[in-house]
């Protein structure tokens, strides 16, 4: 029993707390590298202007989050051209130590753009092309580019660019994220308790909760992979 128990209390792990820390590094990677890229070819300001409205969703989510988990935000800058140290937007707040709550709100604050900014992508492709979501729903692409609106599927591609180079997270993202782990992965290790009976094995828990999420961050990764080979392609040597 205690065996079982141990499996599911990994998979929870590997599933809520590895795969999401994982897959955000590497998507921020891959978007801090494009965006080096625009920076190094075009200036300074070309991530202010090619990701205007990414950023305010990734400070957005940051907000959202702060809220959420109780934390006061002292202040809020939700897209600026960049100061010395080429900071576009920011949210600052405060919050208590010895609230287990609010240190687990770290985790969530900075970990926030990552699913603020799917959310709205999402948003934006079923207003633009919801075709898409109707081929990944049935995997079909019979009918992927029937009846598309031209001018919205151009609104939804400019979009989705902009909202993906805004998903790299800062140091101070990060910072957030690593103050909130520990609480984190101890409210993990209570939940495993009541899950551990509810599930009838660690399949059902994959494919309950596991393989969605997989399917985010690959979706996610390849987006900004594609844009990143994209650019890279434009503005090479």
């Amino acid at each position: 029993m205690m065996q079982e128990f141990l499996i599911i209390w990994g998979q929870l792990l590997l599933i809520a707390l590895v795969m999401p820390f994982v897959g955000s590094a590497l998507i921020s990677a891959v978007t801090k590298r494009t965006n080096q890229v625009l920076v190094n070819r075009l200036g300074n300001r070309a991530q202010y202007y090619f990701s205007f409205f990414g950023i305010i969703i990734h400070e957005l989510s940051h907000a959202a989050m702060a809220l959420i988990f109780r934390h006061k935000i002292d202040q809020i800058s939700l897209v600026q051209k960049g100061d010395e140290n080429q900071k576009l937007g920011y949210v600052s707040h405060a919050w208590n130590p010895k609230s287990f709550y609010q240190r687990l709100g770290n985790f969530f604050i900075g970990m926030g753009p990552i699913f603020g900014i799917g959310l709205a992508m999402w948003g934006v492709t079923y207003f633009c092309w919801p075709q898409l979501i109707e081929a990944i729903q049935y995997r079909s692409l019979a009918g992927l580019w029937f009846d598309i609106t031209w001018w919205k599927f151009g609104i939804g591609l400019v979009l989705t660019i902009q909202f993906c180079l805004a998903l790299n997270l800062s140091d101070a993202d990060w910072q957030n994220v690593r103050s909130g782990v520990v609480s984190y992965a101890g409210l993990i290790s209570v939940i495993a308790i009541p899950v551990f009976f509810m599930v009838r094995g660690t399949n059902e828990l994959w494919n309950v909760f596991g393989r969605y999420g997989l399917y985010f961050f690959v979706i996610m990764f390849s987006l900004s992979l594609v844009i990143d080979i994209m650019f890279n392609f434009i503005f090479k040597d």
